[in-house]
């Protein structure tokens, strides 16, 4: 942090001495911008995450990070406990609450209920608002 702020006080002393008047004004608040990335890594269920990949991105990479899973799992199988359908939902999105956290990252859902397997598109599209899930993505 000490050699950040010296590094800053170097380069406004280099402004400071190349420009002067409005010029100098305009690069001092120019140089103090940051440039902020943004991730939004998308998947089907809470359990489709990379997890090394959004902690990689959020910690290391300083990158605001974020998980958006287009349902919240409550159509999948459960082979560790007793939940299923509501409660296996619920079950799964605290336990991608708790991903996030321990990530530094954000978590998105949108309104689509998984159903369990699809065998088509169709089939999913009659089930899901396809235009209400778009617009919960975007």
């Amino acid at each position: 942090m000490a050699m950040e702020f010296l590094a800053q006080q170097a380069q406004t002393q280099h402004l400071n001495q190349a420009f002067s008047g409005k010029k100098q004004m305009m690069m001092r608040g120019l140089s103090m911008l940051k440039i902020s990335d943004r991730v939004l890594y998308t998947g089907a269920h809470p359990d489709d995450e990379n997890n090394k990949l959004l902690t990689f991105l959020s910690q290391d990479q300083v990158v605001d990070t974020a998980y958006l899973s287009v349902t919240r799992g409550e159509g999948g199988q459960n082979f560790i406990g007793r939940e299923k359908g509501l409660d296996l939902g619920v079950l799964r999105v605290q336990e991608s609450l708790a991903a996030r956290e321990i990530e530094g990252t954000k978590q998105f859902f949108t309104r689509a209920k998984d159903f369990g397997f699809a065998k088509s598109v169709d089939e999913t599209l009659a089930r899901w608002d396809e235009n209400g899930v778009l617009a919960d993505m975007v």
